[in-house]
């Protein structure tokens, strides 16, 4: 770490002084057997030792303690966001939260969730923090317990800017690709009765349809199963007010479907092609497959398609979006001239 000047006693001022201590201290008393000399060298040897660790890493990192005091922190945390080392001294976070929250594009929003973190103190949190300048953040935090007792949280920052930009420009490169003209004369199996393609629209532009696969009688995809657990009950819901219908299709038969729905407690709608072949001309044949389709009035195209890894990276809605052909429709998006954006 940079020698700022900051002791691990400074960068805790302001901490109650009954409080445990996350950082090293001078202890009043040596360990039996050990040396008050030999206890202060290897005190000191495990302070440097993580001190070290700090500045090895890849992210930013700051260290809070349950009185929410800065305890600790790295360089790149200074140069993530511009932080004067002189802050650091005797900071309580509020203070660096509000030096930083006009750098980002939703101020008002970074402040409510870390209220919100430290009222509800989760054992773990994730969020993605957009900045003005462009650059996109994520941030992981985690609570630290000393005998089951809550003594801080240690927050750490990546920047994930050039990953989100490569992301965006295959986005766009998805968005121009060739659409395939695919027939609508398939009839889907449901509860409600026979569908057909058309109707899996639900009245929307497009359609996201995962073919789950069909192993046999009571034998069931470990990872179509835990693709479909992975769907957020609102999801569906989620993708209809963007304009896009989700339908899980599958070989199985109906009622095999509908039993291990109700086993698992999905409420995702799926339908049967038992008596078609959708799988076999989506190429899926018996494995699994995501695919997205356009309707402009009874005509359908069929605009991407993937599986394997393709599937695995899925994280719902805004990736729903990202391989849908309109994609998010926000302003910010790389799109063809004419493609609607908010």
């Amino acid at each position: 770490m940079k020698d700022y000047g900051l002791s691990a006693d400074v960068v805790s001022a302001g901490q109650d002084p009954q409080a445990e201590s996350l950082s090293a201290q001078t202890p009043k008393q040596a360990p039996s057997g050990v040396s008050g000399e030999q206890g202060a060298d290897e005190l000191a040897t495990a302070l440097a030792m993580m001190h070290a660790t700090l500045e090895s890493t890849t992210d930013a990192i700051l260290v809070t303690d349950e009185a929410n005091y800065v305890r600790e922190f790295n360089e790149k945390y200074l140069k993530f966001w511009g932080i004067p080392p002189h802050m650091m001294i005797s900071a309580h976070a509020g203070e660096l939260w509000n030096y930083i929250s006009p750098q980002l594009k939703d101020p008002a929003g970074y402040l409510a969730r870390n209220h919100e973190i430290l009222a509800s103190s989760p054992p773990e949190t994730f969020d993605v923090l957009e900045l003005k300048d462009g650059r996109v953040f994520e941030r992981n935090s985690a609570i630290q317990l000393i005998k089951q007792r809550n003594v801080g949280r240690v927050w750490s920052f990546r920047d994930i800017t050039q990953r989100r930009r490569a992301q965006d420009a295959l986005a766009a490169r998805r968005r121009r690709l060739p659409m395939a003209t695919f027939s609508t004369e398939y009839v889907f199996e449901s509860l409600s009765g026979p569908k057909t393609l058309l109707d899996l629209f639900d009245g929307h532009e497009q359609l996201a349809a995962y073919q789950f696969m069909d192993n046999g009688p009571d034998a069931y995809c470990p990872g179509c199963t835990n693709f479909t657990n992975n769907i957020p009950a609102k999801g569906p819901e989620m993708l209809a007010r963007r304009g896009i219908s989700w339908a899980t299709v599958s070989n199985m038969p109906l009622a095999q479907i509908e039993a291990y729905k109700a086993k698992m407690g999905w409420t995702v709608p799926f339908v049967s092609s038992r008596s078609n072949t959708f799988a076999q001309d989506c190429g899926a044949g018996g494995g699994f497959m995501l695919s997205f389709f356009l309707r402009d009035g009874d005509s359908v195209y069929r605009t991407y398609n993937t599986t394997a890894r393709g599937v695995d990276r899925i994280l719902w809605d805004h990736d729903i979006l990202d391989l849908s052909v309109y994609g998010r429709q926000q302003s910010w998006e790389d799109s063809p001239a004419g493609w609607p954006q908010g």
